[in-house]
């Protein structure tokens, strides 16, 4: 017996108008609200971008004037106004760290008050010492130390000063200058005697004739630093670095160089008669002349040839 199927009539599918407008609508539907989202959030960045721009406003308004607060404070004069002038320091400090666009204004101000109110030539001029027995460490006043605290431990990548730090012919002489950030400050002709600069960084600082006596620099970066003319008698030098200083005619009599790099330093014309924990081979890799003094025991190195000037440029 076999089973026949029956034939079935092909199923037609009649488009149903009301299905195509309700698809045509939801189409339209999400286009109109991805417009409408489109500008509204062009209108909430636009807005937002008019709010930063007010809230820049009145942030660089309220800096000017913390600014100018505190300039008026630092002007005020007198003993009884000490702690006055420290609060404007301290204030003009912690706007160097809320713009750093204002730090190259602050330290100008910050230098300008210490060139200002601590001359070397004041109070305390710059003067020999005979003997480290007879010498006594300078004081340093309150603000002038909270000014140099100030600028030593500023962010220099917000310096953007053409000359760098001004600190030339001013009387430091005693300041606590220790881990201090003063790579390439002017310094000529300072009176430092006495400082305490553990660790300073001071690589490639103007030092010209300035009264280094009886200060410490040990662990110090003082690397191609000018020190042409500079007093450093009695100096502690514990592990200096001094490679590529320029200490032409520099007094280095009676210091301390116990472990100070002095590789590629110009030692010509310099007196290091009496420095103690120097040797020869100390003195091996500096350049030196007839003019330059060496301590007892220490002969004067000859020459380098090529392979050892390579040598030592890269020690």
């Amino acid at each position: 017996m076999r089973l026949e199927l029956a034939s079935v009539a092909p199923l037609e599918l009649k488009p149903d108008p009301w299905q195509r407008l309700l698809a045509i609508g939801s189409i339209l539907s999400v286009i109109v609200l991805g417009v409408g989202l489109f500008i509204t959030n062009a209108a909430n960045r636009h807005q937002q971008e008019a709010t930063r721009r007010q809230q820049d406003l009145a942030a660089a308004g309220q800096i000017a004037d913390r600014f100018a607060q505190a300039i008026d404070q630092l002007g005020q004069a007198g003993a009884d106004k000490i702690d006055v002038r420290l609060g404007a320091l301290y204030s003009l400090e912690r706007i160097m760290r809320d713009s750093a666009i204002d730090q190259p204004a602050v330290v100008e101000v910050v230098a300008a008050f210490i060139r200002v109110h601590a001359p070397a030539s004041a109070a305390n001029p710059i003067a020999p010492t005979a003997s480290p027995q007879n010498f006594r460490v300078p004081t340093t006043s309150v603000d002038i130390q909270a000014a140099l605290t100030v600028l030593g431990r500023r962010n220099r990548d917000h310096d953007y000063l053409p000359h760098g730090l001004n600190l030339a012919g001013t009387n430091l002489g005693g300041a606590n200058l220790a881990d201090s950030q003063l790579d390439g400050a002017n310094l000529d002709n300072a009176d430092l005697r006495g400082a305490f600069m553990s660790k300073t960084q001071l690589k490639g600082a103007f030092m010209g004739r300035a009264n280094l006596y009886g200060s410490t620099v040990s662990v110090a970066n003082l690397s191609k630093a000018f020190l042409v003319g500079a007093d450093l008698r009695y100096a502690k030098m514990h592990a200096t670095d001094l490679t590529w200083a320029d200490l032409r005619g520099a007094d280095l009599r009676g210091a301390d160089m116990l472990g100070a790099a002095l590789a590629m330093a110009d030692l010509t014309g310099a007196d290091l008669r009496g420095a103690v924990n120097l040797t020869k081979d100390g003195v091996r890799c500096a350049k030196v002349d007839d003019l330059t003094r060496l301590p007892g025991g220490i002969t004067r190195p000859a020459p380098l040839n090529d392979l050892e000037l390579e040598f030592c440029r890269f020690s």
